[in-house]
């Protein structure tokens, strides 16, 4: 597969008359050079291998987007479980956000999701691990992975939600969270142009809806004149 393939085989275009222009740029042209090409179509096992990854129940591979509060920010992060091979794409946005929330959310996300289908595992009549599953967390925040591997420690920005990260490994899961270069792996690619995409929409998003009290769209988006 070919370069320009596999970008559109990721992110193809949406029709035209759908998306405005500014939404649609940001599935452009994922992947940009033969280098990303190359990450791409990496086999997950030799992304283990250069971090030395072994053993492991569930891999993370994230990313955010994002500047100051009061911009919008977004954020992705795909989840691969070991044995049977599944894997979730999770992505979401907020109005208000600033880059380093985007980097937090993608795990804080995945990682409650994870924590459900563990439970739900307990119930179903498949092999019982022993003790709490391993997570290993790829990101390219060198302030996630020094933040992430101290548990307890008061993080200088956003302590509560750090205080929620914590909370998983309370719930018994053993969280290792590894540095890597900027699109050094596929996955991190992809979630780099999800999360930017996510937030892109809800920054450029307006509700189309009626007119309020005879007022135009801007009067309709403005807070102020709902319950004045």
């Amino acid at each position: 597969m070919t370069l320009s393939e596999l970008s559109e085989h990721m992110w193809p275009l949406p029709p035209k008359n759908q998306v405005s222009e500014p939404a649609e740029r940001p599935f452009c042209r994922v992947l940009s050079s033969q280098d990303d090409h190359d990450r791409a179509t990496e086999p997950l096992e030799a992304v283990l291998e250069r971090h030395n990854i072994r053993n492991w129940e569930w891999l993370l591979i994230g990313d955010g987007s994002g500047s100051r509060r009061v911009n919008a920010c977004g954020w992705s992060c795909v989840v691969c479980e070991r044995g049977t091979n599944r894997r979730e794409a999770f992505g979401g946005a907020m109005t208000h956000g600033t880059s380093m929330i985007g980097e937090i959310m993608p795990y804080l996300q995945a990682l409650d999701w994870i924590a459900e289908y563990e439970e739900k595992r307990r119930t179903r009549p498949v092999p019982r691990r022993r003790g709490g599953p391993r997570v290993h967390i790829l990101t390219d925040s060198a302030a996630c992975v020094s933040r992430g591997n101290r548990p307890g420690v008061e993080a200088e920005s956003h302590p509560v939600l750090w205080q929620a990260l914590d909370g998983f490994r309370h719930r018994g899961m053993e969280i290792t969270w590894h540095h890597i270069p900027r699109r050094s792996v596929g996955c991190n690619i992809y979630t780099d142009h999800y999360g930017r995409a996510l937030r892109i929409l809800l920054d450029t998003y307006r509700p189309a809806g009626p007119t309020f009290h005879g007022q135009d769209k801007e009067s309709f988006r403005d807070v102020h004149a709902w319950n004045p």
